[in-house]
């Protein structure tokens, strides 16, 4: 099969499997509305914003390097270094989220415990599949997102109707729902199966010493400015608003998960491949930006279209600040559809210089015009506007340089 036809049926595969376990999430979205209300969602929205935050470098980003060894010891030992990372940054988010909520910035301490243990799930994973894609099982990855859609839906639904005290439902079945998402990954992960010594380990990390020293905090910069909006909105209009931004987000991510999970997994794995053979992956990146400039149009039809307003009364007819919010939200959303699947190139090349200034010039943006927007309207809507202006600027910058960064190699 030619490359690009891999490439095809690669993201073909993995979309099918997000479509499915988008859809599930859809359908149940209505009912979890109705028995939760604003309330528990903006606890939930906030708990996941925060666990979102270190999943990026929950492994320190050694599940990135996975793809790039040709030796199976080599990888399997990198697999090690992912484990290990993982367990000092699920102690320090709970560390980090006890110490805020002191000054006020985090609720309760409790929701540290929640976010740590999503951040160990979004570990596990990310290694997982990372694995997966090595060897090409773009199947397996698609099994997960069903897997994984059905089972969160169903405990959030089922623990919806029983009753489950306040937000704690939506929670249990995100990381349930997360764990068992894992299980289709773990077959055929034996097979880098290694002794963890502890010299071997000293000099794969010190041969991969960039992905923990500097693409690792350039990840935590760059989830710490995607999650800015709910973060503040949570922060300075209370859990009502937050929810409501939270439900917004959900419906947008809907399509944007199709997207980035089905090309951007593949385009990584097909990127590093290229790498291994020492072949130009140019016209791979211009073939993916095109497909995923298609894809985002149709989502930007859809944003702006009256259908929104249709789908969002169907989810959830008693708020209706969710069409403002995901119309805000949608002025980011939509270039970072064309623009993170194909981000990756930055720690594919190992491009440690770019990753630092692109992903410092995030959180800044975003804060500033955040608060630019806040200080001239003071409502919820304009603060995520603001910020989801100044990701806008941020992703045009970043594809300019992924473009140059293959270009050169």
């Amino acid at each position: 099969m030619s490359g690009f036809r891999y490439l095809y049926s690669g993201v073909a595969q993995i979309t099918l499997g997000a479509v499915v376990a988008q859809g599930i999430a859809l359908l149940s979205l209505p009912l979890l509305t109705r028995t939760y209300g604003a309330e528990a969602f903006g606890i939930f929205g906030t708990i996941l914003a925060l666990a979102a935050v270190a999943a990026p470098a929950a492994c320190l980003k050694f599940d990135r390097a996975l793809l790039l060894p040709e030796a199976t010891r080599e990888v399997g030992l990198l697999a090690w270094l992912g484990l290990l990372s993982l367990l000092l940054t699920s102690v320090a988010t709970l560390i980090v989220c006890a110490t805020l909520s002191k000054f006020g910035a985090v609720p309760d301490w409790t929701y540290g415990l929640w976010a740590a243990g999503l951040v160990v799930a979004n570990g596990l994973f990310a290694l997982l599949t990372q694995l997966a894609l090595r060897d090409g099982h773009y199947r397996r990855v698609a099994t997960r997102h069903v897997v994984q859609g059905v089972a969160t839906a169903a405990i959030q639904v089922g623990l919806g109707l029983a009753r489950i005290g306040l937000g704690y439902g939506l929670l249990i079945g995100q990381l349930v729902g997360r764990w068992i998402g894992i299980v289709p990954l773990v077959k055929g992960a034996s097979r880098y199966s290694v002794r963890p010594r502890a010299e071997p380990l000293r000099e794969v990390a010190v041969t991969y010493w960039k992905f923990p020293v500097v693409f690792a905090p350039s990840a935590l910069l760059n989830s710490f400015g995607s999650n800015i909006p709910i973060l503040l909105t949570a922060s300075l209009f209370g859990p009502v608003a937050a929810g409501a931004l939270a439900v917004g987000q959900r419906l947008l991510q809907a399509p944007a998960a199709l997207i980035t999970q089905g090309v951007g997994q593949v385009v990584s794995a097909e990127i590093a491949s290229r790498m291994r053979a020492g072949r130009s992956s140019l016209q791979l990146f211009r073939a993916a930006t095109g497909m995923l400039f298609v894809l985002a149009s149709a989502v930007a039809t859809f944003v702006y279209s009256p259908v929104l307003l249709t789908v969002c009364q169907w989810v959830a007819p008693d708020w209706p600040d969710i069409p403002n919010y995901i119309r805000a939200l949608a002025v980011s959303a939509i270039a970072s559809l064309i623009v993170a699947p194909v981000s990756s190139v930055f720690t594919l090349y190992q491009a440690a210089r770019a990753s630092i200034a692109i992903d410092l010039s995030r959180p800044v943006l975003v804060l500033a015009f955040a608060y630019g927007f806040y200080a001239m309207e003071r409502d919820p809507v304009s603060l995520v506007l603001g910020a989801s202006i100044g990701q806008l600027a941020n992703y045009v910058a970043t594809w300019i340089v992924a473009y140059r960064l293959v270009r050169r190699n």
